[in-house]
């Protein structure tokens, strides 16, 4: 699996000329949010294990314009606003095993 890693505050994404809200028909779209890790054995092979407790989530793309909102909005969706969490995300492209992660 292909990882393209991106700064703190996505400048990575920015930088790139994408962003959620400047894709034609998202902003009355969700975005599906699944808790938990990623983990690499030692063959190589990923897995992702999701979190039971925290399990999935819906955030309104139409209020995400950046990284940084969507950080804020998968943290307001799971209550954890004003708690020091660190939020990793990683966006899964298709077939080809790629994954991009920020």
């Amino acid at each position: 699996m292909s990882c393209i890693r991106y700064g703190e505050g996505g400048k990575g994404m920015a930088d790139g000329g994408c962003s959620v809200s400047s894709i034609e028909g998202v902003h009355d779209s969700y975005i599906v949010v699944i808790s938990g890790r990623w983990i690499m054995y030692d063959t190589g092979d990923w897995d992702f294990k999701l979190d039971s407790d925290r399990m999935g989530r819906a955030v309104y793309a139409k209020l995400i314009t950046s990284v940084e909102d969507l950080k804020r909005a998968i943290i307001e969706s799971y209550g954890l606003v004003g708690m020091s969490v660190a939020v990793e995300m990683s966006y899964w492209l298709g077939e080809h095993g790629s994954c991009l992660c920020w």
